[in-house]
């Protein structure tokens, strides 16, 4: 098959619901708590590891798909909460985007090696081309509080995805922002203090951060200011 590269291997909404009705019947009862890293475990590196490629060129005949909204998601989130929101949020668009979500555009193999060049990373790509990021939370995780999830908004404003109409799109009002009486407010974001899963990977996003001109508070200001800008709209 020819190579396509990650940035171009999005899907479609209809695509991401026939695979969530196929989850539910392989996954039976344990679909109900069953989180993005659980269906990646049980269905999507089992294809990847005997394909040896991603699951969208798969799922799309090795023909390449341009993702118009990237998906910034925590693998800890719980699966089906993960498909609502993100039906929920184009529930009233009358042509549904194509959706880059990293379960399907990259090779999710249990050989795979940890990312350790953020700035060059294939998602980096996918982002430079999308209109707009959606930023799915969920009810178990903070997603505020993931080192992944902050460097991907940050990257967002930095490439200016977010100051495009549309450009930044939340699944539910930002849990960064909190209802005063004197008006809106931002919690802190702290991203020197944001949890990542691989240690590895945690350091080389850190180390990224430290090498921008404002570092930490930089990312903190940009994922802050968004996140009140989605807010108030």
């Amino acid at each position: 098959p020819r190579d396509v590269p990650p940035a171009k291997c999005a899907i479609s909404l209809e695509q991401l619901n026939d695979f969530d009705r196929h989850a539910r019947d392989a996954l039976g009862e344990g679909y109900l708590a069953a989180t993005v890293r659980d269906v990646r475990s049980a269905m999507v590196q089992p294809m990847c590891d005997v394909d040896g490629r991603c699951f969208a060129r798969s799922l799309n005949d090795d023909k390449p798909c341009v993702g118009q909204v990237f998906v910034c998601h925590c693998w800890d989130q719980n699966f089906g909460e993960f498909v609502d929101a993100v039906n929920h949020t184009f529930r009233h668009w009358a042509r549904k985007p194509n959706l880059w979500i990293a379960l399907f555009a990259l090779v999710q193999t249990r050989r795979r090696l940890p990312c350790t060049r953020p700035l060059d990373a294939p998602f980096v790509a996918a982002l430079r081309v999308a209109n707009a990021i959606l930023v799915v939370e969920g009810t178990k995780v903070d997603i505020y509080s993931r080192l992944w999830m902050l460097w991907e908004m940050y990257l967002a404003f930095k490439l200016g995805t977010t100051d495009r109409k549309g450009g930044f799109l939340v699944a539910a009002p930002p849990a960064g922002v909190e209802q005063s009486r004197d008006g809106t407010r931002m919690r802190d974001i702290d991203t020197r203090h944001a949890s990542a899963t691989d240690p590895d990977e945690g350091l080389a996003i850190r180390q990224a951060i430290e090498a921008e001109e404002r570092g930490y508070a930089g990312v903190n200001e940009a994922v802050a200011q968004i996140c009140r800008r989605c807010f108030r709209q």
